[in-house]
């Protein structure tokens, strides 16, 4: 990613990115696929996305 130019932060995002992957696919080898929930937190506040988690934890009762 240094040899296109990527920023520092793109680099970071990116390493983010294929680390969440990593997490997700794994979490699927361990568990039912419908107890995996992805969450986008792209532009949610902290108190957003805390919110989206508990609602989301929540449904699972």
């Amino acid at each position: 990613m240094k040899l296109r130019n990527y920023s520092e932060s793109k680099i970071n995002e990116n390493i983010d990115a294929m680390l969440a992957d990593v997490i997700y696919y794994e979490a699927l080898d361990r568990m039912p696929a419908g107890r995996i929930v992805r969450v986008n937190a792209h532009g949610m506040s902290r108190n957003d996305l805390f919110n989206k988690i508990i609602e989301i934890i929540n449904s699972f009762k």
